[in-house]
């Protein structure tokens, strides 16, 4: 409980431990602590390009068997609960006290191996 909160404060602190839990995903990944067979890759872009054909490269990479109906019942779902909805709000390094060009810089390693490219500002 607070009586006030520091928004820039709390933003650095989080994406500090952001960067650090990305760093150890990276760690565990390129030495192999994870088999990468246990593992599918999915980019929140091409999640969102796709998201019936997204979740049925999980079931398909696992080996498991796409539910009869699986495809109708994600497409309703998602059709009742539409991107946007409850309205949008901008993310800005700027507004947070964060600076873009460092924060690029800190997550390029983790960008570069998962192939996710900066989005622009």
């Amino acid at each position: 409980h607070a009586n006030t909160i520091d928004y820039r404060e709390l933003a650095r602190e989080q994406a500090s431990l952001f960067a650090a839990q990305c760093d150890r995903v990276l760690a565990w990944r390129t030495s192999g602590a994870v088999d990468d067979s246990r593992v599918l890759d999915v980019r929140f872009d091409e999640f969102m390009a796709d998201q019936v054909g997204t979740i049925g490269s999980v079931y398909e990479h696992f080996g498991l068997p796409v539910p009869a109906d699986g495809d109708e019942r994600l497409t309703a779902h998602l059709s009742a609960k539409p991107q946007g909805r409850h309205g949008g709000h901008a993310h800005e390094f700027e507004a947070m006290g964060l600076d873009a060009d460092e924060l690029r810089a800190r997550f390029a390693a983790y960008q570069d191996h998962f192939g996710v490219r900066s989005e622009e500002l």
